[in-house]
């Protein structure tokens, strides 16, 4: 489950932001960091983390696919540019 890309996830996001902007003001500037708001982070870099790996595994697996085929290396640097 993709939280920060959902709609879900944009919103609770925008909420979360408009709920820190407001104590804030009030506790002049001081920031609020609640449990809820720690575990919504470590949840949305949990996401990334997975993410990233998962494009890692990917890119990894095209590559050796490329070289079973007889890619050279250039053909697999050409490849790895288009990708970024």
């Amino acid at each position: 489950m993709v939280i920060g890309n959902s709609k879900y996830g944009k919103k609770n996001n925008v909420k979360r932001r408009n709920i820190q902007k407001k104590v804030g003001d009030v506790m002049g500037g001081h920031v609020i960091d609640l449990p809820e708001f720690k575990i919504y982070d470590n949840g949305k870099a949990d996401v990334r983390a997975e993410g990233r790996a998962e494009g890692k595994a990917e890119t990894a697996d095209e590559v050796l696919k490329a070289i079973d085929g007889g890619a050279t290396i250039e053909d697999i640097q050409r490849m790895l540019t288009k990708e970024k």
